[in-house]
């Protein structure tokens, strides 16, 4: 708008400053300069005409009037550019205080959706086949509730104390060595939610000193899980070693299971809590070289399947959850692999004869390329302990494992026949160990 009215005072000054004019033939000329700075100045001759000077007086005032005009119209463009830098600051100040909230309310969203996810996220990778996702959830209020774990001392028990006790659960972390570096950890960073408890599930005495140590240790709280995870492993074949595998697995692993549920079930049954036991997808199937493991698993799954339909009378929940290899202390390959050779010299020499050492080597092999396949996703399995801990609503049974174990699990349950299991597993083992001893040598004499 500027530039227009610059446009119309250039037309006005066409020949910057002298206007003459000639009204009759015998007036004088009057001589007129406009300064922009000083305005109109006038070199005016004697002259008694009244037309010129009534022309003169008209002329004069028009102009005047016009560059009033152009003068009020230049003050209204200042002004209209002032009220337009004005709104601009203004447009800018509640940008920047819209971007701001928009940046506040996002973080806020980043927050929510980041618990959101912590507490979906078994539910997106790890849950059974047949559970519902898309339900939402509703979590139990942790205040005045107290959970006893067992086998705190590393791997997932460790973790899921870590995780009730940020929670606001009261956690009672049974540990076989309470000095440890694992029990120590616990009790220096989580000292007024955790409580470190001696624990050993395999004798009687342990347990109930446990008990009475959690009673006395409750005072206003009541118990509200149980969470049965001690457990050990061994990997060889079944006429490797002695029978101290075989006593020492199903010992921990289910009668240590079956020896402190039965201790807590009372303090379970004024609470109306849970009991959470953890199995594997090895008490499924009987995988070679692994049968005292899957033993002990298997009757975990059992005992949890009976607990479940006896507690019903005394609304006790009981969940089983049943987890693929995962990469924890209880697949460490060194560990492994000295208990195998241990085993290996505790056989008996006809037995060993019969293998041959070249069978244990490629036995051994096995072993670590299977070891190697665990899974180094732990939390998957432990934010499935926390949801089977904290859900309103849990199910029966959990089973943690990828897409490609899901569908492997579902054709051996429910498409191939025992018979092909068999064969597929014999087969299997044999290309990777080769034929004992004593199987080769048959062969060899037949093939002469």
């Amino acid at each position: 708008m500027y530039y227009i009215w610059s446009k119309i005072s250039g037309l006005l000054l066409k020949y910057k400053g002298v206007f003459k004019r000639n009204y009759r033939s015998n007036a004088v000329y009057e001589t007129r300069n406009w300064d922009p700075r000083k305005g109109w100045s006038y070199n005016n001759t004697t002259n008694s005409s009244n037309d010129y000077l009534e022309a003169t007086s008209i002329e004069t005032k028009c102009c005047i009037d016009c560059w009033q005009v152009v003068d009020h119209l230049n003050a209204c463009t200042d002004a209209l550019r002032n009220d337009l830098k004005i709104c601009r600051e203004g447009i800018d100040q509640s940008n920047q205080k819209a971007i701001e909230a928009i940046k506040e309310s996002n973080n806020d969203l980043k927050k929510a959706l980041t618990e959101a996810i912590d507490r979906s996220h078994s539910d997106i990778k790890t849950q059974s086949i047949w559970r519902f996702k898309s339900i939402p959830k509703q979590y139990i209020d942790p205040k005045g509730k107290a959970v006893l774990i067992t086998g705190c001392d590393s791997g997932f028990g460790n973790k899921l104390a870590q995780r009730l006790a940020i929670k606001g659960y009261h956690v009672f972390a049974g540990c076989l060595f309470p000095n440890g570096r694992g029990a120590q950890d616990l009790k220096q960073e989580f000292s007024q939610n955790i409580t470190i408890i001696p624990l050993d599930v395999t004798k009687d005495e342990s347990v109930f000193n446990a008990r009475k140590l959690m009673q006395n240790s409750l005072k206003d709280k009541e118990l509200w899980a149980l969470v049965n995870n001690a457990g050990i492993l061994s990997s060889f074949e079944i006429e490797f070693g002695d029978m101290s595998s075989f006593i020492s697995q199903m010992e921990v692993n289910c009668l240590g299971t079956v020896r402190v549920t039965k201790a807590f079930l009372p303090l379970l049954r004024l609470s109306k809590g849970r009991v959470i036991n953890m199995a594997s997808l090895a008490g499924r199937f009987a995988i070679p070289g692994m049968v005292g493991y899957c033993m002990s698993k298997c009757g975990v799954i059992s005992f949890s399947d009976g607990l479940r339909r006896e507690m019903k009378k005394w609304e006790i929940d009981v969940i089983c959850i049943e987890p693929h290899l995962f990469r924890t202390n209880l697949v460490n390959g060194v560990n492994h692999n000295s208990a195998l050779i241990q085993a290996w010299e505790q056989t008996p020499q006809d037995i060993k004869e019969a293998y041959g050492d070249s069978y244990f080597q490629g036995y051994q092999a096995l072993l670590n390329k299977a070891l190697d396949t665990a899974r180094p996703a732990v939390d998957n399995v432990v934010d499935t302990m926390f949801n089977a801990v904290t859900n309103k609503s849990v199910s029966a049974n959990y089973r943690v494992l990828g897409p490609i174990e899901r569908l492997r699990v579902w054709m051996f349950e429910y498409l191939w026949p025992t018979r092909a299991l068999d064969w597929v597993s014999y087969i299997g083992c044999i290309w990777a160990t080769g034929l004992p001893q004593m199987l080769a040598n048959k062969y060899i004499k037949k093939s002469n």
